[in-house]
This record gives C-alpha cells, structure tokens and sequence, in this order.
C-alpha cells in the first residue's frame, strides 16, 4: 500500500517537472530576444564595476565601498530573478524586487547625503526605515510614482491577491508585468553605478579604456532604449522620479 502511494508521488513529481521543463523552453523560446538584452544589459554593468575597481585600485573609501556593494548584489539578485522567470516562477521573482528597489533608494540617499551615520546603522544590521529615514528627509513629499512603485513591491512580499500564483501554463500578463519591473530596476541600478560611482573616475576611464568603455555605455544606451519602449507608463514615471535630481532637506 505505502510502495504504490510513494510510486504515485514519484509519478507525479516526473509530471510536474516535464511540464515545468516544457513552460521553461516555450518562456525561453517566446521571448528569447527579451532575455539576451537583459543578460547583455547585467553583464555590461557587472564589466563597468570591474573597470572602476581597477581604477580604484581597490582603494576605495567606505560610502564609495557601499554603493559597489549595492550596485553588485542589486546585479546578483536581477540575475537569480531572470532566471525564475524563465522558470516561470513570476510570483518568487517579485518577491525578490523590494529588496533591489529598497537598495537602490537607500543607495542614492547616501551616494547624495554622504551620511555616515546611516551607513554605520546599515553596515552593522540595524533597521533602517525608508520612511523615517530617508522618505521624511526630502524637501516636498517624494512623488507619487515612488511610493505607489514600493507599495506595490511590499504588496508582493506577502500573501495577497497580489501574489502571482504559480500555474503551469504559460502567463503573458504576468511575464510582462514581471519582466518590465526587473528592466526598471535595472535601468535604475544602471544610474546609481553611473552617477556615484562611475562619474568620480570618468577622467580616469576614458583615458586609459577609452574606445571600450565608451562602447560599453552606448549598448548599455541602446539597450535602455529598447526596454523603455516595451516598459508601461507608469514604470517609466518610476524611472523618471528616480533619475531626476532629489530635492533633501
């Protein structure tokens, strides 16, 4: 009786993952072009923090060692998101995107502020709170597009309708939504290592990289380009707010 249930369960198993194997090649196959440009994208951000370390010579001071330290784990966790999608794991990829997006507001907060005492809290594990620390610093009340965009995030991370349930059929609305909040985040990851990171050893970058350097931000460009157009409207309001300059107390 036990031997026939567990070969029932092994059987079922062997299904789930053909059918999953099968969801993963039609995701991949469908929208081939789609993950290329973000792999490119990921790793000609990954080459742009290589060619700043060795500007740097390794030498690099606390705050400047915590914006490369957000830069890269923003990159690792876009990656292990990708590939969920793939996977066609939609709802265990959003899950993974307030963390990316939590960074890369905190990052900016402290590229601007140069405030160590907040790098300190974060460096030794203390809570920070985007709210009390860094949503209430800003002169007029961050916009609408930033908060609503977190909200959204924070909605994902928890057990609502919110949540994309897993089903082994293929979700273009949930593909699409997915996809355009994680070339968001990259587009924004992609200001933050240009801006305050990359911007203090530009001298430096093209005078000794040159030709490739300037080639690496023209398909980082080009790139950009391309998913801003698949991106909804309200995404690239994220984008914008994001970007543009933050007016702090």
């Amino acid at each position: 009786m036990f031997s026939n249930q567990l070969y029932n369960k092994e059987d079922a198993l062997d299904s789930f993952n053909d059918n999953l194997n099968k969801l993963s090649s039609q995701i991949k196959q469908k929208y081939e072009k789609i993950f290329l440009y973000n792999n490119y994208h990921i790793n000609y951000q990954l080459e742009i923090i290589s060619l700043n370390f060795i500007i740097k010579n390794y030498r690099i001071n606390d705050i400047e060692q915590f914006i490369f330290s957000i830069c890269f784990k923003n990159l690792m966790t876009i990656i292990s998101s990708l590939k969920l999608i793939e996977m066609g794991f939609f709802g265990s990829a959003n899950i993974l995107f307030r963390n990316v997006y939590e960074n890369l507001i905190i990052g900016k907060y402290v590229g601007l502020t140069k405030n160590y005492g907040f790098y300190i809290n974060w460096n030794e594990g203390k809570q920070v709170s985007l709210k009390k620390d860094i949503f209430s610093k800003f002169k007029d009340t961050p916009s609408n597009e930033i908060l609503e965009f977190w909200d959204i995030l924070n909605k994902y991370n928890h057990a609502t309708a919110y949540s994309a349930e897993f089903v082994l059929e293929l979700d273009e609305a949930n593909f699409s939504n997915c996809i355009s909040i994680l070339e968001t985040l990259l587009i924004m990851n992609y200001h933050l290592l240009n801006n305050f990171v990359s911007k203090g050893n530009n001298y430096y970058l093209n005078y000794y990289f040159s030709d490739y350097y300037k080639d690496i931000k023209n398909k980082i460009k080009k790139i950009i380009s391309f998913n801003k157009k698949n991106i909804d409207s309200r995404l690239n309001k994220v984008i914008n707010e994001y970007i543009h300059n933050w007016v702090l107390k």
